[in-house]
């Protein structure tokens, strides 16, 4: 029996349901798989195993994919990422409390465009995106963003420090992002996003489980209870059954922030799209200098946890900087991140597990992941 790699072990020391990592290295010029390991299940009521062709709903990671949609219009000339948002969604978007600062993409991107989620998940209110987010009725964006007397808004939605100052993890401005890629391409965000970065990557990915080709492949989620053990959080075919309907363009803002399903092969694509500069299996699908500025450090942190971030790319404080985002959601835990030096890819995927805080903002099986792939694969190749 062969001995158990670094990486290999961490997955088998911590309890998962399943779990899988790949990482990804240039090699006479092709990116292929240096290492990957699977072990558990994607589905423990059919006892289906996990693989590298398990799908998941991948959580945060997502964001990275919707900024690139969003930056296919900044590439076309269409706006900047200074662009006020208002101008796009046709109506004025300030915080109240600074009327006279406008929004900005960059600031969707940064998180520092002092828009909050609202209440927080467990408030029992339809107001603010917190609020209404999962629910399945018609709700307008501005009806979230606009100050009114309506049943959705609420002055949550709005931080008191001023836009662009500060740094507030929001899943809501992710899904204006979608709202202003819909607005920009006239067609919804689930299309858009599909045909222009998914499809042209030859993953089987979307963010509607409808759309996948094998979606037989989606993992069940499993949220882990100290008392009771695993416990069914979304299984496959709630996944299926769930899609949002399609509502008027510039309203789809629930999904997005963490609602695309891929597999560990086409997180491995995403990752080979950052680091060769917009070119995937020798096909030019954006250009050097959108990627160069997503990369970019466009703001910086006052701790480790968020150290500094690109748009919508997530920096690690290494000597040898990692870039990328995590995700967590219904017990998954993922995250991709990758070093531009060494030109290699760290992807990790579990449907389930008990995972806890660790350094740098990660959980304790991410923390170990990362500096175990930072020690044999970025250092190693320097």
């Amino acid at each position: 029996m062969n001995k158990l790699s670094r990486l290999e072990t961490i997955l088998t020391n911590n309890q998962l349901v399943g779990g899988g990592y790949l990482v990804l290295h240039k090699e006479n010029d092709q990116f292929t798989i240096a290492s990957h390991y699977e072990r558990g299940l994607a589905n423990r009521e059919t006892g289906q195993a996990l693989s590298l062709e398990t799908i998941f709903r991948i959580a945060s990671v997502s964001k990275m994919v919707v900024a690139l949609a969003m930056m296919s219009f900044v590439e076309k000339k269409k706006v900047t990422i200074d662009s006020d948002i208002g101008d796009i969604l046709g109506y004025r978007v300030r915080n109240p409390h600074f009327p006279h600062h406008p929004i900005t993409i960059k600031m969707l991107m940064t998180q520092t465009s002092s828009l909050t989620d609202g209440y927080s998940d467990e408030t029992p209110t339809l107001r603010g995106y917190n609020g209404v987010n999962g629910q399945h009725f018609a709700v307008k964006l501005a009806d979230l963003l606009v100050p009114n007397t309506g049943p959705y808004y609420t002055d949550c939605t709005w931080d008191q420090r001023e836009p662009g100052s500060t740094f507030i993890y929001s899943n809501f401005g992710c899904g204006i992002l979608a709202c202003l890629i819909e607005k920009l391409s006239n067609e919804p965000f689930v299309h858009y996003v599909k045909k222009t970065i998914l499809d042209p990557l030859q993953i089987d990915a979307s963010f509607q489980a409808t759309t996948i080709s094998r979606p037989d492949l989606i993992a069940s989620l499993y949220y882990a209870k100290p008392q009771t053990g695993f416990v069914l959080a979304r299984s496959q075919a709630d996944f299926i059954k769930a899609v949002y309907p399609l509502f008027t363009l510039g309203d789809n803002f629930r999904g997005p922030a963490g609602g695309m399903f891929i597999s560990l092969r086409g997180l491995a694509r995403i990752a080979e799209l950052f680091l060769n500069r917009g070119v995937v299996q020798g096909k030019r699908l954006f250009q050097t200098e959108t990627i160069d500025l997503m990369l970019a450090k466009h703001w910086q942190g006052a701790n480790d946890e968020y150290y500094a971030k690109g748009l919508q790319i997530r920096f690690l404080p290494f000597e040898r900087l990692l870039k990328g985002h995590t995700g967590s959601a219904y017990g998954l835990s993922s995250l991709l991140f990758f070093n531009e030096e060494t030109q290699t890819a760290l992807c990790f995927a579990s449907n389930g597990g008990y995972f806890y805080p660790a350094a740098l903002g990660l959980n304790q099986v991410q923390e170990q992941l990362i500096r175990a792939y930072y020690e044999e694969f970025v250092q190693k190749k320097l």
